[in-house]
């Protein structure tokens, strides 16, 4: 057995985040109520900026100015921390990441190497904040809402979409040489999918898990006296979230290395007709 150990944390982790809060912006503008005319994710004041360059923009006609561009939605996620039911010490670098041997399948290589990558399930926040013409329009919109989601505080699994960490075809390790070694995963066990976003194929590593999504209020916030720039009607809410995130690669290894250099990126993939020609190996 490889007898060398080595851990990292994966880079770039707001890629997977990103992704996912874009599907979730794709999700309330077509499943949930699909005739916002804008549907800005960020800060209150970039939506605003936005609108006023689109009211600056000679291309862009509109008959009654560009705040009349509504129903509107803004929506601004945060990240907050780890789902503490399932935080365990194997996601993080400098406590235990070696135990993730005895609880994740591994990336096993033909010279006895095997790379296992643990994930931390994460939970975060996406304040809604949604401007309309009318009220029997504000409340169109919130009844939608309370229909897709079955009410408050009622788990909305996405079960519409899978996830997946895509790995470079090749690892780059350092040895305390200064001697660099390459892992071709072509001589592993992963997982070769078909990407049709692409029409290629990538190494891949599908997560079981399913994101979920909570609607956890939704209330009028309508200004009935003095206004402001938007229209007076409006609706105020939360979604909580929860997302598992690429937290840790862990190497282990007969070689004596003692850093290692590689690519994880996300795919989230809305249709289940994907195309493997190798065994499914899932985190």
């Amino acid at each position: 057995m490889a007898g060398k150990r080595v851990s990292s944390q994966v880079p770039y982790p707001s890629k997977a985040i990103g992704d996912f809060l874009g599907e979730v912006g794709n999700l309330l503008q077509t499943k949930v109520y699909n005739k916002f005319k804008h549907v800005i994710i960020g800060s209150f004041n970039k939506a605003v900026l936005y609108l006023e360059q689109l009211n600056n923009d000679k291309n862009v006609t509109s008959e009654h100015g560009m705040y009349k561009d509504l129903p509107m939605m803004i929506y601004t996620p945060t990240l907050e921390e780890p789902v503490p039911q399932v935080d365990f010490l194997w996601n993080y670098p400098n406590t235990h990441p070696y135990m993730a041997y005895w609880n994740r399948p591994a990336i096993m290589f033909n010279d006895g190497t095997m790379l296992t990558m643990t994930t931390r399930r994460m939970q975060g926040n996406i304040d809604l904040r949604i401007f309309v013409d009318s009220q029997p329009e504000e409340h169109d919109i919130q009844m939608s809402f309370l229909n897709f989601f079955r009410g408050l505080n009622t788990v909305y699994p996405m079960n519409h979409i899978t996830m997946e960490f895509c790995l470079a075809d090749k690892i780059k390790m350092l040895t305390y040489d200064n001697n660099e070694v390459v892992l071709n995963l072509l001589d592993s066990n992963i997982s070769h999918k078909l990407v049709k976003a692409t029409n290629q194929y990538q190494y891949m590593i599908p997560v079981a898990t399913t994101p979920q999504l909570k609607l956890t209020s939704l209330n009028d916030s309508s200004t009935f006296y003095g206004g402001t720039d938007f229209a007076e009607f409006a609706l105020s809410g939360a979604i909580q979230y929860e997302i598992e995130i690429p937290a840790v690669l862990t190497l282990q290894t007969n070689m004596n290395i003692k850093s290692i250099e590689f690519n994880v990126t996300v795919n989230i993939d809305t249709d289940t007709g994907f195309v493997y020609d190798k065994f499914d190996l899932q985190l």
